[in-house]
């Protein structure tokens, strides 16, 4: 998966990394503390997904407490709304 530029990223997160790709956000301002990311799915994990009918999220918390996730095929609603 590649991270794509869409209509609502108002901001790149870049890390020190040159391997790490910029990702486009869009930084929804309110308490939720909302970010949006778009994702691209090569035609190989098309086809994977379609044959076991999973995907997988990884999450580095170094101990700290996990955040609320979505995932979704349709863009997020507005969780401050």
């Amino acid at each position: 998966m590649i991270p794509v530029n869409f209509e609502e990223a108002n901001d790149i997160l870049r890390a020190e990394n040159p391997e790490v790709l910029p990702l486009p956000v869009e930084i929804i301002p309110g308490r939720s503390g909302q970010i949006n990311t778009c994702w691209e799915l090569s035609k190989e994990e098309v086809e994977r997904i379609q044959e076991t009918g999973l995907i997988w999220l990884s999450i580095l918390s170094f101990g700290c407490a996990i955040p609320p996730i979505c995932l979704s095929v349709d863009r997020p609603e507005n969780y401050d709304e």
